[in-house]
């Protein structure tokens, strides 16, 4: 162990007695602080012009980014800086003629090799140490710095500068020539990046290529989450290329005949290794802690709650891939690896998830790609097959026609020109849409927990009551088409399905923990529906279809009934057993900028309170309600309407087509009932019934079309009303994890200081301490 000390403290002379080493820290300083300096500075002044915060992570944004950031460029400098440190440990030795003296001497090679990392290693240590120092005046110079995450950032970054260093050490062996190591172990190092995707075509070795990259252990490093799958990834090759140095220096002196010997060992390690960081990416050997102050790595608590159940179950997840379908970048099967990412937070809860993959493709899709540039001619189907087999090089009996997966009914009518995903355990199914239609595309935390939830827990399903022309939720394509072309304007339909049924809407019921079916009530409602909708029948309703609602109610079904005004006669009947009545007239506001029928409904109650912005509920062509409490229900309004600026007109529009209030023909000013929620005890079961005297509260143009400049809760009425009927079970609620680190407490006219001590104090320290080093070296 002496004798290793004592090299390295030689190697580290040889470092700091060569201009070089001093040439490499007065560099680093200055360029790793050009990515602090200006970024802060930028952050000052826009929240001085501003008087506001931010807007965005500020440990983000200076140091944790991936592009352009204070650890990112610091990774990039050190890349190539330790190449130029440990490009002669080895081969200074050989070009002097030294390197026999050592291996006629008695020192151990090994000693030799550690002795030498060592030294290389503690010059390291001190180029990090400038690192911390950009830390350091983070914590100073920013409100709430996130420090776990640039701790986990900082300890990544050193073991991937070891691993730098031990490349160098090992590259050194090769030659004599210094300035050929350096840019061999530079090449070596980014190589190791490219090697993935160069094998792709086969699984285990393209894990193992794609785990080998140093970039893909970094991945989860800037984002706070240290793993012990990276953390050994950079000790095994570490001690891969610090013990293939070693062995390169006894492979020097031996025989020929004893050299097989030797680089079996070398081969023997590069598989151990190869096997151990294969084996490290297996989820369920997998230790981790997020160390970022959001906890933005790991599932929410309201998610490890809503699965607790699943902890040791079985769970698979098939990713159906349409092949003729848009987006199919990142699921072809050399993307296997990464497109876990998407799971990566329930896979560190959940280590025993499998995925598999099924290709398939539907005929209706087929002539978008007949037409096929590369042959200039139509092609059929199975050319078209074949050429789609050739280019994601995959066997042609593994792509499938969707008729022949056996899918439901659903599935083939809403997901079948798309990418889904089945979730099964135990044999129980949910689906889960790939990517919607908006700005975000995929599946946040919210539906795909929603999705895992329904393996373990009751799903909900509501279903529509058909037969008198009643508001829908059948999709309409020419919608669903407009709304995937941003650019293109959207005229809605009146129906219900991007609130209830659209595969395509993120915070569709659908997509949020429910099943979603129509029915008439000429039949018995199944005794599996949780909740029965009726929205604006126009014809009244049989004697046999009153019983059956009937029946449905006594035994304590959920039901959500809506209609507007001028529906008293349909409606009255169906609602009279809740103590609910419609009142002719509408509700008209004296707003001269709106229709007079479009009125701003206040949320009252528990909905109110669960309101951030306490916005207003737009509804049109409504109505109000009469309650009768004698009905054996709990009732409470949830919303009415506003006293002071609307009235129950009772006789219409004049002779000039002119709604005008007038108290002599029975006008009046009042809150009013819009809707009520109702709720009593049936068998021990809680029943709850939300009646409403507006339809459009729910319909696709009120969600999306609202009067400029006024913010509105339509979307948020939805959500409420789907927590209140399922006793908070769905939607999920998972609020994204606020960022505290907002607002700098440095001026920027201040910023002055950071430049002199950063861009002169610094790099004057090493200027100072490397001439006088040098003068000395040169005097003696």
């Amino acid at each position: 162990m002496k004798t290793t000390i004592r090299i390295a403290k030689l190697e580290l002379n040889n470092l700091f007695y060569s201009p070089l080493a001093w040439l490499v820290l007065v560099g680093f300083s200055i360029f790793t602080a050009y990515e602090i300096i200006p970024t802060l500075k930028h952050i000052a002044e826009m929240m001085g012009m501003r008087n506001s915060d931010a807007g965005r992570s500020i440990t983000e944004w200076i140091f944790t980014g991936k592009h352009r950031t204070y650890f990112a460029y610091t990774r990039d400098l050190l890349m190539v800086l330790i190449p130029l440190i440990s490009m002669g440990v080895i081969s200074r030795e050989a070009s002097s003629g030294s390197i026999k003296l050592l291996y006629s001497s008695p020192i151990k090679l090994g000693s030799i090799v550690v002795g030498k990392y060592i030294g290389v290693m503690v010059f390291v240590s001190m180029l990090m140490s400038i690192s911390l120092l950009g830390i350091f005046i983070g914590n100073f110079t920013v409100e709430h710095l996130d420090f776990g995450r640039l701790m986990s950032v900082f300890i990544h970054l050193y073991l991937f500068a070891a691993l730098i260093a031990a490349i160098g050490v090992f590259i050194s062996t090769f030659s004599a020539y210094p300035i050929v190591d350096a840019v061999a172990t530079i090449a070596l190092v980014y190589g190791l990046d490219l090697l993935y995707g160069l094998v792709d075509e086969v699984p285990v070795v393209n894990v193992i290529m794609y785990w080998i990259a140093p970039s893909q252990q970094m991945e989860y490093a800037y984002r706070g989450l240290v793993t012990s799958q990276s953390l050994l990834y950079f000790v095994v090759l570490i001690i891969l290329f610090v013990s293939w140095a070693f062995l390169r220096m006894v492979l020097k002196r031996q025989t020929s005949t004893a050299k097989w010997m030797t680089r079996a060992k070398m081969t023997a390690l590069l598989v151990f290794a190869m096997g151990v960081i294969y084996t490290t990416t297996k989820p369920a050997l997998l230790w981790y802690k997020d160390m970022s102050a959001t906890q933005i790595n790991v599932l929410s608590p309201v998610s490890k709650e809503a699965l607790a159940d699943l902890k040791d179950q079985p769970i698979k997840i098939t990713t159906y891939v349409n092949l003729f379908g848009e987006d199919t970048y990142g699921l072809m099967p050399k993307d296997h690896v990464t497109a876990k990412a998407f799971f990566h937070k329930y896979y560190l809860e959940y280590p025993q998830i499998e995925m598999d993959y099924v290709y398939y493709y539907n005929p209706l899709q087929l002539e978008a790609y007949q037409d096929n540039v590369m042959f200039g001619k139509r092609i059929s189907l199975e050319e078209t097959i074949d050429y789609m087999s050739k280019l994601i090089k995959m066997d042609k009996s593994d792509i499938h026609h969707i008729d022949e997966l056996g899918l439901s009914d659903d599935i083939l009518k809403n997901y079948a020109n798309f990418h889904f995903r089945i979730l099964e355990s135990k044999g129980k199914k949910s689906l889960l849409k790939y990517q919607f239609d908006d700005m975000i595309g995929w599946p946040d935390q919210a539906q795909t927990t929603a999705a895992f939830k329904r393996l373990v827990a009751k799903s909900y399903k509501i279903a529509f009551v058909e037969g008198h022309q009643e508001r829908g939720i059948d999709v309409n394509e020419k919608v669903a088409r407009a709304r995937r072309a941003y650019y293109q304007k959207v005229n809605y339909p009146e129906n219900y399905d991007l609130a209830i049924s659209s595969a395509d809407e993120r915070y569709a019921l659908k997509n949020n923990g429910f099943d979603v079916v129509s029915l008439s009530l000429t039949q018995e409602v199944p005794s599996d529906v949780d909740v029965l909708m009726i929205a604006e029948p126009k014809s009244e309703f049989s004697d046999q279809e009153l019983a059956n609602l009937k029946k449905y109610a006594d035994k304590g079904g959920h039901l959500i009934i809506a209609s507007g005004r001028g529906n008293e006669k349909v409606m009255n009947p169906i609602v009279a057993e809740f103590g609910v009545e419609y009142l002719p007239g509408m509700l008209v506001n004296d707003n001269p900028n709106y229709p007079a029928d479009f009125n701003l409904a206040e949320p009252q109650g528990e909905f109110k309170e669960s309101l951030l912005f306490k916005p207003d509920v737009q509804v049109i062509k409504a109505t109000a309600l009469k309650l009768d409490e004698n009905k054996g229900f709990k009732s409470f309004v949830l919303l009415s309407s506003k006293g002071k600026e609307t009235w129950m007109d009772a006789t219409g529009p004049n002779e000039f087509g002119e709604i005008t209030y007038n108290e002599a023909e029975g006008d009046k000013k009042a809150s009013l009932p819009i809707a009520v929620q109702l709720e009593r005890k049936v068998k021990n079961k809680s029943q709850k019934v939300l009646i409403a005297s507006d339809a459009e509260f729910l319909s696709n143009a009120r969600r999306y079309q609202a009067p400029k400049g006024i913010r509105v809760a339509n979307a948020s009425f939805m959500s409420y009303l789907s927590k209140w009927l399922t006793g908070g079970d769905y939607p999920l609620d998972i609020p994204r994890p606020e960022d505290k680190d907002l607002r700098t407490t440095i001026a920027w006219e201040n910023i002055i200081w950071l430049n002199l001590l950063l861009y002169g104090f610094v790099p004057g320290l090493f200027v100072f301490f490397g001439g006088r080093m040098l003068l000395k070296r040169m005097r003696n």
